[in-house]
């Protein structure tokens, strides 16, 4: 799945990943800056799956953002 651009301005390759307070929620940030993320929920899919990335995915491409 491809990624929006991240406030830093560039194009991350693949987001990083990691578990939140329960099995639901998670956070991910871009490869390119690590100064921006986001809070995503896993819904019932192993934190560590495919779908869950996938999910992450969807939720950094939704969020917000302005770029200058």
């Amino acid at each position: 799945m491809k990624l929006k651009r991240c406030p830093c301005g560039k194009f991350p390759k693949e987001l990083h990943t990691a578990q939140g307070s329960t099995a639901k929620w998670g956070y991910a940030c871009g490869d390119c800056c690590n100064n921006w993320n986001i809070e995503f929920r896993t819904v019932n899919y192993d934190f560590s799956s495919k779908e869950s990335y996938e999910k992450a995915v969807g939720y950094w491409n939704e969020a917000p953002r302005s770029i200058t």
